[in-house]
């Protein structure tokens, strides 16, 4: 199982990378209006826009969350169909065809 981090893409961490720097200079110009909110804006604007700019210069990233992938393993089925392929062309002896077969059919399927 292999964990992935989903992130957001680097062209929507530009825009919104962008748009946060603007929101971050209005709450600036205008925390002497706004007060307390304006302080909060800014705050909030300058996270957001922080995170953002991490996501967009970073290569690792960001990431919001992880997921689980399964790696898809070889059904039991194409497992035998290419083993017997194998020895009708010759590449593999009666033996060998008889081992792997062996564990393939012995193998969790």
């Amino acid at each position: 199982m292999k964990k992935v981090r989903v992130k957001p893409s680097k062209f929507s961490s530009a825009i919104a990378g962008v748009i946060g720097i603007i929101f971050v200079i209005f709450g600036i110009t205008q925390i002497s209006v706004m007060g307390i909110f304006g302080v909060v804006w800014t705050l909030g604007a300058t996270g957001v826009t922080g995170y953002h700019l991490y996501n967009l210069f970073s290569s690792k990233g960001a990431g919001v969350y992880e997921i689980d992938i399964h790696e898809q393993q070889e059904d039991f089925d194409a497992k035998l169909r290419k083993l017997d392929k194998l020895y009708q062309d010759g590449i593999i002896s009666k033996e060998e065809y008889e081992i792997k077969k062996a564990e393939i059919l012995n193998s969790k399927w």
